[in-house]
């Protein structure tokens, strides 16, 4: 789309400009059936190079995947405040206290912690090899 065609949109008079902006660069994709995400780049000045629409069009992927899990998780985390056992379909969940004690699991994740840690058959606390990464399973999201 040329400048005059952009700068002619609704858009770019109600919400662009207003910012300061004279390009954007953005994706938008439906990721379920009623909610879209999106991911804007605004400029200053007129004109992204070939490189810049390059590197968004190779981290697209990335950013939906990112978007699609930080829904699974806000799901989860909604299934495992009402309660129920088995919050996402198809995936095995093992939920850390702060101390890195497991509060909830399903069963499949019971069975194949148990096999990993081998001497317990109901693992209670994350096993220290893999302390790394628990650790990061343990941190809370930042809400914005």
């Amino acid at each position: 789309m040329s400048r005059e065609q952009f700068q002619r949109l609704g858009q770019y008079r109600e919400i662009y400009q207003r910012l300061g902006a004279e390009d954007a660069l953005g994706i938008v994709a439906l990721v379920e059936p009623d909610v879209a995400v999106g991911v804007t780049l605004l400029r200053a000045s007129w004109g992204f190079t070939e490189r810049e629409v390059a590197l968004i069009d190779a981290a697209t992927p990335h950013i939906l995947r990112a978007q699609a899990s930080a829904m699974t998780m806000t799901r989860l985390r909604e299934s495992l405040a009402r309660g129920e056992a088995q919050a996402v379909p198809r995936s095995e969940t093992v939920v850390l206290s702060p101390e890195g004690r497991i509060v909830s699991a399903t069963t499949r994740a019971r069975a194949l912690l148990s096999s990993y840690v081998g001497s317990s058959p109901a693992p209670t606390a994350c096993p220290t090899s893999s302390s790394a990464g628990c650790a990061r399973s343990r941190q809370r999201p930042r809400r914005h």
